[in-house]
Parts: structure tokens; C-alpha cells; sequence
């Protein structure tokens, strides 16, 4: 396969997996009492930035952010707001998978190693969406200070309940779409 080819599966991938992005997000959610949602919507994202980096992650993010926000509520002003959290989540997970999985073994054989990174990058998009709810409800003059940040611990509770959830899912995933020749190391 040439190297031209490659790139050009690549970014196919990239689109079935902001694709999905949009599907989980909106289709495929969990709600436990009031307070804890799961959703798998991130879990393209993390596909992503496992299998082929922070760069693509944060391009599968974004794209899937942006249509699910078009789609959901329009185009507007905060629109990019709204797509940096879940950028973000793939570009922390992309380099951390870089910087902690240096010595070859994967890190869906690692399992705790990978809950902790995506505990620890569920963490990071929770304040940021928090931060960005609050920004948007600042520009649009809606919700109260205390209302969006009333409601941070329950949203973080939420993400690291999410993110074991994803773990789980993630493992036997990532095992097999490594053998899928255009994700072969050369």
C-alpha cells in the first residue's frame, strides 16, 4: 500500500469515526436518576488519538462537535467554544498514549494506565465544558453563576463514571481495529 493510500484511509477513518461521534452522542446515552448521563459519544475520539494520535483525535473532535452542534442548535457565535472541550480530550489522550506507552506494549494491554488517562482526561473536559457553559450563558444571558457551576460536581462524577464505562468498551475495541492494515506500524 502506497504511502498516498494511507493517508487517504486515514482520513476516511477519521470521517466514520466523527460520524460516529455525532450517532453516539445523540442516540446512544445512559441516565441514571437526574444526575449521571453516559454517553458514548467520546468514544471516537479516544479511538482516535489511540490508534492514530492528538492530531487526528482533535480533527475527529472536531468535526463531530461541529455537525452535532449545527445539528442540535444551529451555528452561533460559541460554536467553537463548544468544540474545544472535546478536542481537548483527544489531544490529552493522544499524547498522553505517546509519552506514557513509549516502550512498546500497548495500552489496551495496560488497562489501569488507560482508565487513569481517560479518568484524567474526563476530568479536564468537565471543567472546560463547565467553563464553556458558563461563557455561552454569560454571551447569551441565561443560567446564573451558581447554577452552572452548582452543577461541575455532578458532571465530573458523570465523566469519570463515563470514562470507566468507555474504558471497558475501548479495550477489545482498539485490540481489534489495530489489525486493520492501514493502522500496521511499518
Amino acid at each position: 500500500m502506497t504511502k498516498r493510500n494511507s493517508r487517504i484511509q486515514k482520513m476516511a477513518l477519521c470521517a466514520v469515526l466523527a460520524a460516529m461521534y455525532v450517532l453516539l452522542s445523540a442516540y446512544l446515552s445512559i441516565r441514571i436518576g437526574n444526575v449521571i448521563r453516559i454517553t458514548f459519544g467520546s468514544l471516537p475520539v479516544i479511538l482516535a488519538a489511540i490508534l492514530m494520535g492528538p492530531g487526528q483525535a482533535a480533527l475527529v473532535a472536531g468535526m463531530g462537535e461541529f455537525i452535532n452542534q449545527l445539528i442540535n442548535y444551529g451555528f452561533s457565535p460559541t460554536m467553537p467554544l463548544w468544540m474545544t472541550p472535546p478536542m481537548c480530550r483527544g489531544i490529552i489522550v493522544g499524547l498522553l498514549v505517546l509519552a506514557l506507552c513509549k516502550n512498546g506494549t500497548p495500552v489496551e494491554k495496560r488497562p489501569m494506565l488507560l482508565g487513569g488517562i481517560l479518568v484524567g482526561a474526563s476530568l479536564v473536559t468537565s471543567v472546560l465544558n463547565t467553563l464553556v457553559m458558563w461563557a455561552d450563558s454569560v454571551f447569551w444571558g441565561y443560567y446564573s453563576f451558581p447554577v452552572v457551576f452548582g452543577a461541575s460536581v455532578q458532571r465530573m462524577i458523570s465523566g469519570v463514571v463515563t470514562a470507566c464505562a468507555i474504558t471497558l468498551v475501548c479495550i477489545p475495541v482498539v485490540s481489534a481495529l489495530r489489525k486493520l492494515p492501514m493502522l500496521q506500524k511499518k
